[in-house]
């Protein structure tokens, strides 16, 4: 007798499973709270930003490891201009994240919890959608936001980068420090 497993398909609007990632990453990766989270979440849909970025920064703030997710509003234009309105989704989507972001996540949390580093969130402002200076600054007011500098390193890293099959649009990529692998 062979045994067949049946996997149950979700439909789920694009643009809606494109922030359950971002969710998902800024709950687990950046701990933030709920209502952290949901502060971001009108900005994401209506498309002012562009991505989040977390770094695992030591007690003296240099940084050993980032995760950046970012969504290209271009591709993810295309992609519904096609017709690709919904992601289909499986119960190997946890919490509503998909596999290769899940394991990304996975992998940064473990790092931040390992080198009991602390995270630091970065919203990444989309400069093609606010090319005002004035209104990035005013969003940036209201997001509780301010200009930040590139991260101190403590050493040199090597980047990694994933693009998740069913959401071409949505980049999730890290750097780790050589000595924090």
């Amino acid at each position: 007798m062979i045994a067949v497993e049946t996997i149950r398909r979700t439909y789920v609007g694009r643009i809606e499973c494109v922030w359950t990632q971002f969710k998902v990453a800024l709950r687990r990766a950046a701990f933030a709270s709920p209502a952290e989270v949901e502060r971001y979440e009108a900005w994401v849909l209506y498309r002012r930003v562009s991505g989040f970025r977390v770094l695992a920064l030591d007690g003296y703030g240099l940084c050993h490891a980032d995760l950046r997710m970012t969504v290209s509003w271009d591709i993810h234009d295309k992609e519904v201009s096609i017709g690709h309105t919904l992601v289909a989704t499986d119960t190997r989507w946890v919490d509503g994240a998909a596999i290769d972001v899940d394991e990304a996540i996975g992998m940064f949390e473990k790092r931040i919890l390992r080198g009991h580093m602390t995270p630091k969130l970065q919203v990444l402002v989309d400069n093609k959608a606010i090319a005002n200076p004035a209104a990035r600054r005013t969003l940036m007011t209201q997001l509780g936001l301010v200009e930040s500098k590139p991260p101190l390193w403590a050493g040199p890293r090597e980047q990694r980068g994933i693009i998740v099959p069913e959401l071409p649009e949505l980049f999730f990529g890290n750097s780790i420090t050589e000595g924090y692998l």
